[in-house]
């Protein structure tokens, strides 16, 4: 069977937690362990968000005063794609996963019109009390918005429209995740903040993309769509 699961940014790093890479690296470690024996009967294909880590990176970015300007979000996003599926690699192996895993960055395209540039709604980075947020935004000139009692940055989350490339032709990514979707291994195909077009994407349209260009349909997805079991 082929079981995809995927992994919310907070789920590594929780909300309330200090953005240490070791307070990370335990929360991959914990997730390992538990999928282990999961991978053990099943061909196992991992997507994950990057929301909080992202946001971390932003803000060194921005302080750092040897730069001329801060480092674009989509390169910052492939940072943590990289970061990240570098931590599930490692821990998945630690935790005695004996299939190969393999760590996927990927890009996707987004309209340049998409009104969703206009009305930035995905939250990244740490959360801030109000007056925090708000000092914080006019001086970084960050869009800020209420995540329940706390407050934090949020950026544009456009519809993905595809992956790179000619129509037709340009699925040399979509390929190259089948190709290994026919072998035995631990795959992470579709990190969820996907690098498109200098913005952040979600979880859940990540999700959505891996399922449709894998050509399977999700089944059971739980309460938040952050985790999908299929069937294959």
């Amino acid at each position: 069977m082929r079981v995809v699961v995927t992994l919310g940014g907070n789920a590594l790093l929780e909300r309330g937690d200090r953005p240490d890479a070791v307070i990370q690296r335990r929360h991959v470690r914990q997730a390992a362990v538990a999928l282990a024996p999961l991978a053990a009967d099943h061909q196992l294909v991992l997507c994950h968000g990057n929301g909080p880590q992202v946001g971390v990176l932003a803000l060194e970015s921005q302080a750092d005063a040897s730069l001329s300007r801060p480092y674009p979000l989509d390169v910052l996003v492939a940072q943590t794609q990289g970061m990240i599926g570098y931590w599930l690699v490692q821990e998945l192996g630690n935790a005695g996963v004996a299939q190969r895993a393999v760590c996927v960055l990927s890009q996707t395209v987004v309209d340049p019109s998409d009104p969703a540039f206009g009305n930035p709604g995905k939250f990244i980075g740490a959360s801030y009390s109000e007056g925090e947020a708000r000092a914080l935004a006019a001086r970084l000139g960050w869009t800020i918005a209420a995540d329940g009692p706390r407050w934090r940055r949020v950026v544009a989350s456009p519809r993905p429209l595809g992956l790179p490339g000619r129509p037709r032709r340009h699925h040399r990514q979509r390929r190259a995740v089948l190709t290994w979707l026919t072998c035995p291994r631990v795959v992470f195909p579709v990190p969820a903040g996907l690098v498109s077009q200098g913005k952040a994407r979600d979880v859940t349209g990540a999700m959505r993309d891996l399922v449709r260009r894998s050509w399977v349909r999700p089944a059971h997805p739980r309460k938040g769509g952050r985790s999908y079991v299929q069937r294959r």
